[in-house]
């Protein structure tokens, strides 16, 4: 694992804070939270950071300088059209919002389907993914969702048009060097990045396999697995109830991954999503990309505090998906509040064993 970055997300002092309806529509018009052309401070100790030429290698990557060109006008396009919607859905009451969030969803459609250099497909990723999720935060807003609940979605909207905002602006002025930063930061600093190995039972493990499927995973032998809907939970089994290693599996639809072409897109889309999930408060610790055997595992290390909890504990969230386009989702949290490394190989070995 490699990089350190936190991400809070302040729900205890904006729910004490109780926003009421007019309040929401005052915070949400004096944000630059959901605009592309916010230029407050990305996301701290994570910022791309440009290389320097002399140890930028040669990319074997399309990105032809008439195509960024191209790329990058359709681009600002797409955002001043977005910029103009986004006001006007600013100034517009909670039961009058749908046909301006209709016509940001539209915007959003466009911008999927428009075509990009090879380089430039993570940047559409980001600029998709950013839009959802201020789309996602305008939904929130009009179904009548908590105070708490519509300022963090906003406040999820900022960070990531943040960190889209800021690589943006590297590609503007280096595509290739913007492209070659995204992917430094996305990648596991291990070796085994891009390598497809078979992989193999090791001593004491036992295969299980996802009901109603062909997919087929390895837990330790004193692991055991219970179904709950849509939910396999599997544990170790030996150890007491308070110090179980634990995770949660389901399959997913790609409605998370639609329209993402790009690995860095992926995890930036994971890393998104999981701050979303309820926590009274979360802090991304790490988050990378890599491939075990044949699976692509994009995985961020979080420390979290459950609603009603008043301790904190590390949890891994996983999107992988095997060579057949199988898109798993996985939860795992420790036996004790932190991750022992023992804990990190076994999960990671789990990880590697889908096929």
């Amino acid at each position: 694992m490699k990089k350190t970055f936190f991400f809070f997300l302040l729900s205890l002092i904006l729910a004490a804070c109780s926003p009421s309806e007019g309040a929401i529509q005052t915070a949400i018009a004096e944000t630059e939270a959901a605009k592309p052309t916010h230029t407050s401070t990305v996301v701290p100790t994570n910022t791309p950071t440009p290389l320097e030429p002399t140890i930028t290698p040669e990319p074997k990557i399309s990105c032809e300088p008439v195509d960024v060109e191209e790329f990058l006008e359709n681009i600002n396009l797409s955002i001043e059209e977005w910029n103009d919607v986004y006001k006007r859905a600013e100034a517009t009451s909670r039961v009058n919002l749908s046909p301006v969030i209709g016509e940001l969803q539209e915007i959003r459609r466009d911008t999927r389907r428009s075509d990009s250099p090879e380089c430039g497909e993570f940047i559409k990723d980001l600029i998709i993914i950013s839009m959802g999720q201020t789309i996602e935060s305008f939904l929130a807003f009009s179904s009548q969702a908590s105070d708490e609940e519509v300022a963090n979605m906003f406040a999820i909207s900022d960070l990531a048009w943040n960190y889209t905002n800021e690589n943006l602006g590297i590609f503007r002025e280096d595509a290739i060097n913007a492209y070659l930063v995204a992917v430094l930061d996305s990648l596991s600093s291990s070796e085994k990045t891009d390598t497809q190995v078979v992989f193999e039972l090791p001593d004491g493990w036992k295969d299980n396999h996802i009901p109603f499927t062909e997919i087929l995973f390895s837990v330790p032998d004193n692991w055991t697995h219970k179904i709950d809907g849509d939910v396999i939970r599997f544990e170790d089994k030996v150890a007491d109830h308070l110090n179980k290693t634990s995770v949660n599996m389901a399959l997913l639809d790609d409605g998370l991954l639609t329209g993402l072409s790009s690995d860095i897109g992926r995890l930036f889309a994971l890393r998104i999503h999981l701050p979303s999930q309820g926590f009274s408060q979360y802090v991304e610790k790490e988050y990378y990309y890599d491939i075990y055997s044949a699976n692509k595992v994009y995985s961020v290390l979080f420390e979290t505090t459950g609603k009603g909890h008043a301790f904190s504990r590390d949890g891994i969230g996983v999107i992988l998906i095997t060579p057949e386009n199988e898109v798993i989702s996985l939860f795992a949290y420790p036996g004790k509040n932190r991750f022992t490394e023992t804990e990190i190989i076994t999960l990671y070995k789990i990880f590697e064993s889908f096929r």
